[in-house]
């Protein structure tokens, strides 16, 4: 894919989130706002489609749904633990917009672990690289940390706009502290699964770093975007549990970037 066009692509999504008209970016994406899902996952399949090929992307993606899905069907339906204020569009009390954000959240996170592995030069785990197979758990533990990094951002901002109500204690600013080991489980089977795929079917793609160098700066922007919109709500801790969680993350990786090995001339 083009540098230019995914460029533009980028600055669109970023420029969208960032001046979206009244009610906002949250409610938007709550609503499932067609246009703004859309250009959403339009940049996360370019990004990802950088290491895979966009049929590989498209079904990680699909799988991510679906077990996002499954958790939260049996969250609101045989658990009991939370409600979701009503939408349009909804499966089993579910809203399409909730499981699509899943999705998008642990393809950018997968993404964001890939972006370690290009600054160091190192490939991904596969029968390729012998003895690399031990390396998936580590990779797994990353990417469930970073979409649980998400989370500590995204549960506030929906429970105090009332996307959601909980029926047990809530202990992290109107959120169980059991919430996030759903982020981490959920999102930790999805990326156990793609990457023990890939392991045994590999895809040899010579990846570009300023494509890698895009999916930091997304998940730089939208962890900070929704701290600035929680600050602007008045929840000043989590805007602040965000910041010193995304800049640390962002600042490492972008050492590693502009440290990295230089290529080989030989």
């Amino acid at each position: 894919m083009k540098k230019p066009f995914v460029l533009a692509v980028f600055l669109t999504v970023c420029a969208t989130i960032l001046f979206y008209p009244r009610p906002g970016f949250i409610e938007a994406a709550y609503k499932f706002n067609f246009v703004l899902t859309f250009l959403v996952l339009f940049l996360i399949f370019l990004l990802m489609a950088n290491t895979n090929s966009l049929k590989r992307s498209l079904i990680f993606f699909a799988l991510s749904v679906f077990i996002a899905f499954g958790a939260e069907a049996k969250g609101v339906n045989l658990d009991h633990k939370f409600v979701y204020a009503p939408v349009n569009l909804e499966l089993f009390r579910v809203p399409i917009s909730i499981i699509t954000w899943w999705g998008i959240f642990i393809s950018l996170c997968y993404c964001f672990t890939n972006t370690f592995l290009a600054w160091t030069k190192n490939a991904k785990p596969s029968l390729l690289n012998k003895g690399s197979f031990k390396f998936i758990p580590l990779m797994v533990v990353i990417d469930a940390l970073l979409v649980s990094s998400i989370g500590l951002l995204v549960e506030p901002l929906g429970t105090y706009l009332g996307n959601w109500r909980w029926f047990s204690n809530s202990a992290y600013f109107g959120v169980p502290l059991a919430d996030f080991r759903g982020w981490f489980l959920v999102s930790g089977l999805c990326c156990l699964i793609i990457r023990v795929f890939e392991y045994y079917f590999p895809v040899n793609k010579k990846a570009d770093y300023w494509a890698h160098l895009l999916v930091v700066l997304l998940f730089a922007f939208l962890n900070l975007n929704f701290a600035r919109i929680a600050a602007g709500y008045g929840l000043t801790g989590v805007a602040l549990v965000g910041i010193y969680v995304t800049l640390p993350l962002v600042f490492v990786n972008l050492m590693l970037f502009l440290y990295r090995k230089p290529p080989s001339t030989k």
